[in-house]
Formats: C-alpha cells, structure tokens, sequence
C-alpha cells in the first residue's frame, strides 16, 4: 500500500508529515529496560532463595511473595515489549490506523483460526501484572518487619499498611474492567457506552502508591527506636531496613509525570516515560527486598570481607619502623616494670602452696576481659536476626 493513501491513528500537527516508512521511534527505550530489570532482578532473586533454602533452611511468605512478585514482573515487560510492535513508541500520527486498531495473530495450527486483540486491550492485563508485582513485593518487606518486633502498635501499623497496600493495588488492577460500560469500550470508543475518568484512576492508584512506600520508609525508624546500638551499627541497619523503599523516589517521580501525559493526545510516544519507569520500579522493589539477605549469603561464600582487621600491635614480617626515642624510654620502664612483676609471682602462693603458672594466670586473665557481655549478646543477637 502506497503511504500516502496510509491513514494514521491520529492527525499530524500542523506542518509535520507522517513518516509510517522510518519513522522516529523510542521503542528502544522501553525493550532494553524490559530486558535489563529483570534480568538483574532474577540475580538478587536466586541469591535470596539460596540463602534461605540452604543456608537458613526455611521458606517463608514473604519468599513466596517475591518469586510471584518477579513472575508478575516478567509478564508486564513482556506485554510492554509486545506493545512496541504495535505503535507504542512511536508518535501516534506515524502509526497506521490498521496498526494501531487491531492486529492480528494467527494459530499455531494449520487452520485459519485469527484471534483479534487491540493494543488497548493490552492495557488490561498489563495493568494488573504490574499491581500485582508491586502488591507482592510491599507485601513481602512488611512480612519481613513483622518477623522483626513482638511490639504491638508496630505490629498493628504494618496490618494496616498491608490491608491498604492489598486494597488499592487489587482495586487499581482490576479497576479497568469497571472504568468503561460495556467493558469493550475501553480499546474501542466507537462502541455506544459510558467510560468513568480513566486519569483519576491512574492518579489515585499513583498517589496511594506513594503513601505505601513513604510508610515503608519510616516504619524502620520506629522499629529501631528502642534499640540502644552504637550510632555506627544503627545506621547500618537503618540502611538495610530501609532499602525496601528505595523505590519511594521513583513512584514520586511517576506520579508527577502521569498528570501531563494524560493531557497529551501524543500517547504512545508520552508515556513510554511512565512504562519504563513502571518496569523499574518493579524490578527495583523486588531487589531491595532481597537485600537484608545478602549479608549472610556473602558471609558464607566471602568470608574474607567479614574478617576483623589486625590488631595494630601485630605487624606483618618484614615490617620495619624506626622508634622514636619516646618511644625507646617507654618501652624500657615497660620491659622492666614487666620483670619486676614476673620474678615477684614466684613468691606468689595458692592455697594449696603450689606456685601459680604464669600461663594459666594469662588465660585466667583474658578470660576475664573478653568474657561476652550481656548487653553486646543482645545487640549482635539482632544483627544477626536483621540478616535473615
């Protein structure tokens, strides 16, 4: 068919001619984010199972949660990719109408059978994957708090952070079979019917999505709280609590770009923006909530960065350092308050009238100072259980 009897889905703006031959496309954009993600994504994945399986031999909810939050995932960003075939990523004006309104997909037998789909109806499924991924994935950080504090209120805010995080993403998934009466109208506005305002629907799920994850950012504040740790070790695990909101950036960024894209009639060139940052922010959530786990799988697999440095006392072979003469005197007055000390344990008797051997008065010693503490037993006690 010649170009120029080719309609486009929508009319060019005044002096800009439709390119359906070469047009300009940023479908790049949204396949190299659908591939990359994801890929990353399985990574941290697999490493948290592996550590809870073998290393912790258990499996837990929230493990669950986070290998059904990476399926959903794959399923939105092979949808994203199949609507780059079709027009998306491209100026609407350089996309056929025939294109753009259905295309068409035959059977892998060797009938005739064609199944129709539009472009739109794509919107449907890929709405719910990606509610349902991010869903799973705040579901799984607040079943990992919850296995961190007894306390109550704590455990009541997480409750309720999870029912809103449940209600608005099931009703934000499933909202577009209701948006539009008959159901059909969505991907085609030539049928007789009524459609509810798509744009609020997009903004409220966007901006409840927010609040979910400005939650998850300061629910480890309050759970921290209590805990009287060194303010190094605090931060530490501050971080890693934290790291499961990471994402808050990005929902923000997203939701103040949905509004002008709405606006714009351009929409499979506009809101290439919003998809790949959809597909980010779904396989970000899901490696953050893998990241409290990687302390133990690096413990068991490099040691060696675990290892405590050497004592400034013990020097390697071959080490060479010039005394200052300070240095000389005191280490003189040392060596001799030392001897002193050592020949007058000689006179030194037990009960039993036996001498006391200098090695067992050694050990006897250090026994006393590096006995663990109480106090430093509970601190390491909650490290270790902020790595399950």
């Amino acid at each position: 068919m010649n170009s120029s009897e080719v309609v486009g889905a929508w009319p060019a703006p005044p002096g800009v001619i439709p390119n359906f031959q070469n047009p300009e496309s940023i479908a790049w954009m949204v396949i190299t984010a659908a591939l990359i993600s994801p890929v990353v994504a399985v990574f941290f994945v697999l490493m948290r199972s592996y550590t809870k399986r073998c290393i912790f031999n258990r499996f837990d909810w929230d493990d669950y949660a986070v290998v059904m939050a990476l399926l959903f995932s794959f399923a939105y960003s092979v949808i994203q990719v199949i609507q780059t075939q079709y027009g998306s990523g491209l100026h609407i004006w350089n996309v056929p109408m025939t294109k753009y309104t259905t295309y068409t997909k035959a059977s892998s037998s060797s009938s005739n059978f064609r199944s129709v789909l539009t472009p739109k109806q794509l919107g449907i499924p890929a709405a719910v994957t990606y509610n349902m991924s991010t869903l799973l994935t705040k579901a799984a950080i607040l079943l990992f708090y919850l296995r961190l504090s007894t306390d109550f209120h704590f455990r009541c805010v997480t409750y309720a952070v999870m029912f809103v995080a449940v209600g608005y993403n099931l009703a934000g998934g499933f909202a577009f079979l209701y948006l539009c009466r008959p159901v059909s109208k969505y991907w085609d506005f030539s049928i007789p019917g009524k459609c509810s305002n798509i744009g609020a629907a997009f903004l409220a799920g966007a901006a409840l999505n927010v609040a979910t994850d400005v939650a998850l950012l300061l629910l480890p504040l309050w759970l921290l709280r209590p805990l009287k740790l060194p303010l190094k070790q605090k931060i530490g695990v501050t971080l890693v609590l934290m790291t499961g909101s990471f994402v808050c950036g990005v929902s923000i960024y997203r939701l103040a770009i949905i509004p002008p894209g709405l606006k714009n009639m351009d929409a499979t060139w506009h809101y290439i923006s919003n998809i790949i940052w959809c597909i980010i922010e779904m396989n970000t959530g899901i490696i953050c909530a893998c990241l409290p786990n990687l302390k133990a799988f690096a413990k068991r697999h490099f040691p060696n960065l675990f290892k405590r440095p050497v004592p400034a006392l013990i020097r390697p072979a071959g080490y060479i350092q010039r005394p200052s003469p300070q240095s000389l005197a005191d280490a003189q007055g040392s060596r001799t308050r030392w001897l002193n000390g050592y020949f007058s344990m000689s006179s030194l008797k037990s009960s039993d009238g036996s001498t006391p051997s200098v090695k067992k008065t050694i050990a006897s010693a250090s026994t006393v100072v590096f006995a663990p503490q109480s106090k430093s037993d509970a601190r390491e006690s909650v490290r270790e259980q902020l790595t399950v």
